[in-house]
């Protein structure tokens, strides 16, 4: 999918300065020299919404939020969204409520909290303080997706929360001041690793950054339009195999496929399959362990898995580019390939690895 097929949606309003930073973002992240070459955008500036923090605490006009909520992001599903931003942290706390009014916005809203998780764990990090509005803090949202990935959350005390939420209204109504500046600064300068798990706190990070150097900073919603930037720009290029007796000619398919393209994605064929028309051949491996060892290698970026190679197949999957072997030809193998020339994918032939093969090695163990 490239940015002509992106339509990202922002579920805004709460607040609105920390909608337009959130936009601001964008316009940085999706640089490009023609306006046109940015991908679409669409923000509900939602304001009149009941309060997140104050429906987490004490109830208040909870179902009127969520149902406001629901209704913005099925506006924004109708209108064309294929990636949804929650622009407050507190507003992941309904997510599932979400999901039962609007079913079809599973897999398009971009939970911010587990896009964070996701990263700071591929940094080894495992305790950070995480700077929150008090209904963030309080709905355990955080702590419980950080604690899934071996991350330690350290929050303010709640004597704090009235600093916390000085910050964050100061933020709301564009008025700072020395105080204000004292007071942030007092908080993110707690740990080394801060996250900002309010949607206001990085535009105080932004406006005091220079006092903040000694510090590893954290913005969630960030790390999801980043995250969206990469999926969308990406050159996904396929390939299958059983990979049962992995060797060395396999790892070296996969180092060529990264040569036409930098996300590799491996079709692991299942097991009811190989049995059904391999019947006289023995499998030394379960397909769910044949999956575990090809996501172990860091030059994959995705596995699944499929029974038979058909058109169906490459349907389930999204790519740019196919890489069959020198010898995949006729039958199957030419009805894929037509397909992928009538989707606009591209389809590469690739060597196979003299001297070694799934056979040699069974043919060894055999007569061994």
């Amino acid at each position: 999918m490239n940015n002509n097929d992106l339509i990202i949606g922002i579920l805004g309003g709460m607040g609105t300065y920390a909608t337009v930073h959130i936009f601001k973002k964008y316009a940085e992240i999706f640089s490009t020299e023609k306006e046109w070459d940015r991908p679409r955008i669409i923000i509900d500036n939602r304001c009149t919404m009941p309060s997140r923090v104050r429906a987490v605490l004490y109830g208040d006009d909870k179902d009127k939020l969520i149902y406001e909520m629901s209704d913005s992001v099925k506006n924004l599903i109708n209108n064309g969204c294929n990636r949804i931003i929650l622009a407050c942290n507190t507003s992941h706390y309904f997510l599932n409520d979400i999901y039962n009014l609007v079913p079809e916005a599973k897999g398009k809203i971009i939970n911010i909290i587990e896009i964070c998780a996701r990263a700071l764990q591929e940094k080894n990090t495992d305790k950070v303080f995480l700077l929150a509005s008090e209904g963030t803090l309080d709905s355990g949202i955080y702590q419980d997706i950080f604690s899934k990935y071996g991350i330690t959350c350290k929050a303010p005390l709640e004597s704090e929360y009235n600093s916390l939420r000085r910050c964050i209204e100061a933020v709301k109504r564009n008025e700072y001041s020395d105080s204000i500046r004292d007071l942030f600064l007092e908080l993110i300068h707690r740990e080394k690793i801060c996250v900002l798990g309010c949607t206001e706190l990085p535009i105080l990070f932004e406006l005091y950054r220079e006092s903040c150097s000694d510090i590893e900073v954290y913005d969630p919603v960030f790390l999801a339009l980043n995250q969206i930037y990469k999926e969308f720009n990406q050159k996904k290029i396929l390939t299958f195999g059983v990979f049962d007796y992995f060797h060395m000619g396999h790892l070296k398919l996969f180092k060529k496929c990264k040569e036409y393209g930098n996300y590799l994605i491996v079709g692991v064929q299942d097991d009811d399959y190989v049995d059904k028309y391999k019947s006289n051949k023995k499998r030394l491996y379960t397909t769910a362990e044949r999956v575990e060892m090809i996501e172990a290698l860091s030059i994959v970026d995705s596995v699944f898995v499929y029974d038979e190679l058909k058109t169906e197949t490459m349907e389930m999957v999204e790519f740019d580019t196919l890489a069959l072997g020198e010898c995949h030809t006729g039958g199957r193998f030419e009805v894929i390939e037509n397909w992928c020339l009538e989707h606009g994918k591209n389809v590469i032939r690739i060597k196979r690895t003299p001297n070694i093969s799934s056979s040699d090695i069974k043919n060894l163990i055999t007569n061994e």
